[in-house]
Parts: C-alpha cells; sequence; structure tokens
C-alpha cells in the first residue's frame, strides 16, 4: 500500500552545470532546458529535452499519470541537493525536501515565509501548463500564478536532476503494473533556448497521438 514510483533523470543536457528544469502539468511531463542560452557541446540553438508519461500506475482503473515533479541538485545543500540517506530518498518521493518540507509554490521551491502565503505544491516549475491549478489542489497562487519557471524565479542554472512521480497507489504481491515513458529531444532552428521548449511541447503531442492510436506516420505499430 501507497506505493510510489520515482523516475529519476540525470539529464546533464550538453554542460550539465548550466540547466534549468520545469515541467508541463498538461503534456504530464518534466523537461530540462539551457539556462544560459549559450552551451559549446551543441551547435546552435542549445535544444531541449523531456520525460513525458505516456501511461503512468494505475489505481482502480484510473491511470495516475505524473502525479508529482520534484527536482534537485547535484550538490550538499541540506534542502534541495542529492540524496544520501533513506530519509532523503523517501522525502524526494513524497515531493518534500530533505529535511521534510513540503514543496511551496514560488521561488526556488523551497523559500519558508519569502512567499507569502506559503502554499504546497506538487509540481516545480510548470509555467502556464497548469490552468486549473491542479499542483496547487484549485488554489491560484498570489506569486507567478500562471508563470512560475526557472526564469521568472531568476534562478542561477546548475546540475538539476528531476523526479517523475507517480502515486500513491496499491501494489499489492503478485500484481503487474505496466508504466510507458517517452523520451524526447527537441531543438528550435533559431531564437532562444526556450523555442526549443516550445517546439519540445509540440513534437511530445505529436509522439502521444501516435501512442494512444498505437499507429506511426509510417503505419507501423507504435511500439516497433
Amino acid at each position: 500500500s501507497n506505493f510510489r514510483l520515482g523516475n529519476y533523470i540525470d539529464y546533464d543536457l550538453g554542460g550539465a552545470s548550466d540547466d534549468y528544469i520545469g515541467s508541463d502539468v498538461t503534456r504530464q511531463m518534466s523537461y530540462c532546458f539551457n539556462g544560459d542560452e549559450s552551451d559549446l557541446e551543441f551547435s546552435g540553438i542549445p535544444p531541449a529535452q523531456g520525460c513525458a508519461v505516456m501511461s503512468g500506475a494505475k489505481e482502480n482503473g484510473v491511470d495516475l499519470g505524473l502525479s508529482e515533479f520534484v527536482y534537485f541538485d547535484n550538490s550538499s545543500n541540506n534542502l534541495t541537493g542529492h540524496p544520501t540517506t533513506a530519509k532523503d530518498f523517501y522525502n524526494y518521493l513524497n515531493g518534500r525536501w530533505r529535511n521534510g518540507y513540503h514543496m511551496l509554490y514560488g521561488g526556488n521551491g523551497c523559500n519558508m515565509g519569502i512567499i507569502t502565503p506559503s502554499l504546497e505544491c506538487r509540481y516545480m516549475y510548470p509555467g502556464d501548463s497548469d490552468p486549473q491549478h491542479i499542483g496547487t489542489n484549485g488554489v491560484v497562487p498570489s506569486a507567478h500564478p500562471d508563470d512560475w519557471t526557472e526564469f521568472s524565479a531568476q534562478n542561477v542554472p546548475g546540475d538539476r536532476r528531476g523526479l517523475n512521480i507517480s502515486g500513491p497507489f496499491n501494489f499489492p504481491a503478485g500484481s503487474i503494473q505496466t508504466f510507458s515513458l517517452a523520451y524526447v529531444t527537441s531543438q528550435a532552428l533559431e531564437g532562444s533556448s526556450w523555442l526549443s521548449v516550445e517546439l519540445l511541447k509540440t513534437d511530445v503531442d505529436e509522439v502521444r497521438r501516435q501512442y494512444l492510436r498505437d499507429t506511426t506516420d509510417s503505419g507501423r505499430p507504435f511500439t516497433y
């Protein structure tokens, strides 16, 4: 009972130390993109990469999809750093920081008392992808209500890691759960690194369309 699946992703998009991370609630996706518009590992505009949940955990026949998204840094920070103990891993799986405090909407997600009033959330940096405010249980945030990204928070880019969470759900002995994930990379031809994110969204929509009908545009089954 109360089982949670955590899909850990270390994007390392080109040069790993200048990344931003985000989530798209509508598309059930987390993604990584370049935070400073320049990456010597790529020519042209840096690409964006996402991991979209095509189908997640099932509970009573309902697909839970991407239930939460949390990130952490490749650092020893006692709030947002890399997990090292069983308690750290458990806290992250429950959408909490290493110290056990819940993720908060706005800023860097753990600004106790800085974002007023503090509002718990289930998705880090959802941008404008959560118009129904699912991640805050229907409460409209007072800070960046429809545009909370690492850009709007003015964060310093870094080596980000993501955790796509599906659950909680019951997983009794002998039962089977099947998960389908799509890793998609998109690179804009001109403009900014954010345009690679916008292209990524379009590409993920196309992947999902083909996944749902189980037929690619070449006529083969999607599972081919």
